[in-house]
């Protein structure tokens, strides 16, 4: 910037002209790239930009202590991502109550929403739907390499949830039909 007013008041110094009249465009260019960084944004604005910057970093944060369970790249964008699981949403993700987690540490129940009380689905929703079913199928396939006293403990309300409760209350139609549409990668492991 300094260097721009320097050249800027050289050429002024030296006389007008065409030459003048560019290095003066080129300036204010400079100019007005530099105040639009410095530019005034509204307390809403900035706040929902950090409130997005938040839900970023804790989505990176569960990526990286998931092991890549939970990513939520190529996921829709009206999706929860406070949410332990994929096509889930969570009322307090800070506040699980599920055994182990942390009051205050963003829930890591992967898996587990489905027998949360703050666990909640978006019955109008395909995604949800598939998402839904891929858990079903990855929780029966848990009994297989989760240890019979962990998957009771872990994974045995979770299954009758998912088959008594949750894909009973997909009623519609066009959303059963919706989510046979779509090709999802899996869901991954529970543990």
């Amino acid at each position: 910037m300094a260097a721009a007013l320097l050249a800027l008041n050289s050429q002024r110094k030296q006389g007008g002209g065409h030459s003048n009249l560019v290095t003066c465009q080129a300036f204010l260019a400079q100019i007005a790239i530099f105040l639009g960084g410095l530019s005034w944004v509204d307390c809403g604005a900035k706040r929902r930009r950090h409130e997005k910057l938040s839900e970023v970093m804790l989505a990176q944060e569960r990526f990286y202590s998931s092991d890549g369970r939970r990513d939520i790249r190529g996921e829709p964008d009206d999706i929860d991502i406070g949410a332990a699981t994929p096509g889930w949403a969570c009322h307090d993700p800070f506040d699980s109550p599920i055994p182990g987690e942390v009051k205050g540490r963003l829930c890591q129940g992967f898996g587990r929403c489905p027998a949360c009380e703050m666990g909640n689905l978006d019955t109008t929703s395909g995604y949800a739907l598939a998402r839904v079913l891929q858990l079903t199928e990855e929780v029966a396939k848990a009994q297989s390499y989760l240890e019979a006293p962990r998957w009771h403990a872990a994974f045995e309300e979770v299954s009758k949830k998912l088959r008594e409760k949750w894909i009973p209350s997909f009623v519609d139609p066009a959303v059963i039909e919706a989510a046979s549409r779509l090709n999802l990668g899996p869901i991954g492991r529970l543990e």
